[in-house]
């Protein structure tokens, strides 16, 4: 048992060193990337999609957002803002309807969709607003949680090529409600939580399609898959038009990369980033990441969605690394759970938990200070009261919780699969609905 304990210890070893290696990594490639100046095509249409549920207060503080800062620094660009008959039979006191058509009606770059079922999900609000959109445009996805930095689309319009199959995929700042987290009684398992997120978006999604997309010449095989998340997707109207988003699953943002891998679509990373809001309670951490393992979790449904009739080996050997990250995700807390149980049998191996420790907590630190003082050092009005303390505290526990809600991912696909429907459903911040 006490070898099996040190291969443990070794492996989370060589694990932080790779996340140390792919921090510092992006860091310096998104530097580059951010500074490199870029000649906007003003020509081309953006059309923001925001599927909304139930979301009054967000959905004003986008729009003022989309007026104030987004409009400014690129002008052709029209907020689409779709509700949905489910509104009415969840949340009759809800009042997001109503907003939505007073934008419409006031701003003349606003409009307004209502989808007419009472039953579905994101997918179908998605779907229904892409089908009135115009070919030579290009399809963005939103939360109203989102605050996109305003350069993103002149950036995105630099590199569009009309007529030519595109996607581009942003990633995520949780960092935008960080001083209401400090104030909160759990403040440091969220501040950590939030941190991990974007230690996420740094060292895995950026990295990976950075990689992907300089290795574009590379058979499929021997690139990192398309890793979609659903917000701040960027996608030319007439793909997503021919392939849709995927209204049969949890998800559809894991199932998409895998349909965009499929038609020899790269996803290529944005160097400026969406801020968003990150779980302001250990309920809502625990909730959305159990949501969330459903992604990789489920990747053998989707390979059985898209496959069709035929055999298909590039999208079953996706399909198998999309996978493997569900598996990481169950396999490195267990472990650490195991080493931690070795050493409170055997005291003396105390130095074997060393390893795991500095995996969990070190990026997450290393991430802070890349944002603040080599990336991004506007960051620091989000994160100015977040003291490197809360990271130190916060991290172990938060780390037990993205464990447990793999677990309650498990029993919840389960549940589903049998034709269940969960008993709550949730925004993308994690609230339960």
């Amino acid at each position: 048992m006490i070898k099996f304990a040190h291969i443990i210890s070794i492996g989370f070893a060589v694990f932080l060193l790779l996340w140390i290696i792919r921090i510092i990594k992006s860091t310096f490639i998104l530097r580059k990337m951010r500074s490199t100046n870029t000649k906007a095509q003003n020509d081309i249409d953006f059309y923001i999609l925001l599927p909304v549920l139930n979301e009054n207060s967000r959905l004003r503080e986008f729009a003022s957002y989309y007026l104030d800062s987004l409009l400014p620094s690129y002008e052709n660009l029209h907020l689409v803002v779709i509700t949905t008959e489910r509104e009415k039979v969840l949340y009759s006191g809800s009042k997001t309807l109503d907003i939505a058509e007073q934008l419409a009606k006031k701003h003349n770059n606003i409009s307004h969709l209502h989808v007419p079922n009472k039953s579905g999900v994101m997918a179908h609000q998605l779907n229904y607003a892409v089908n009135s959109l115009p070919d030579d445009s290009i399809c963005v996805v939103y939360n109203a949680d989102s605050r996109p930095e305003p350069q993103t689309f002149r950036w995105v319009s630099s590199r569009i090529n009309i007529g030519v199959n595109q996607a581009f995929q942003q990633y995520g700042l949780y960092l935008k409600n960080v001083n209401f987290l400090s104030k909160q009684r759990m403040k440091h398992v969220l501040l950590a939580n939030a941190y991990w997120q974007c230690r996420w978006s740094l060292g895995f999604e950026f990295y990976r399609a950075h990689a992907a997309h300089s290795r574009i010449t590379l058979p499929p095989s021997l690139r990192p898959f398309n890793y979609c998340i659903g917000h701040g997707i960027f996608i030319t109207t007439n793909l997503i038009k021919s392939i849709k988003f995927s209204e049969a699953t949890v998800n559809e943002d894991a199932i998409l990369g895998l349909e965009l891998a499929r038609n020899n679509v790269i996803l290529s990373p944005i160097p400026f980033f969406d801020i968003a809001d990150s779980p302001d309670s250990v309920k809502s951490i625990f909730v959305q990441k159990s949501v969330w393992f459903q992604g990789p979790y489920q990747s053998m449904l989707y390979y059985k969605l898209l496959k069709g009739t035929k055999l298909s080996p590039a999208l079953l050997l996706n399909s198998v690394k999309l996978f493997s990250h569900a598996l990481y995700w169950v396999l490195g807390p267990f472990l650490a759970v195991v080493l931690s149980i070795v050493v409170v049998v055997s005291p003396e191996n105390i130095v074997l938990v060393a390893s795991p420790v500095a995996f969990i907590i070190l990026p997450t630190v290393i991430t802070k200070i890349m944002f603040e003082h080599m990336i991004m050092p506007s960051s620091r009005q989000y994160s100015k009261r977040v003291h490197y303390m809360s990271l130190v505290l916060g991290s172990i526990p938060a780390y037990i919780i993205h464990g447990a809600a793999a677990i309650r991912g498990v029993i919840l696909s389960s549940y589903m699969l049998r034709g269940n429907k969960p008993k709550t459903a949730m925004t993308q911040n994690g609230e339960t609905q």
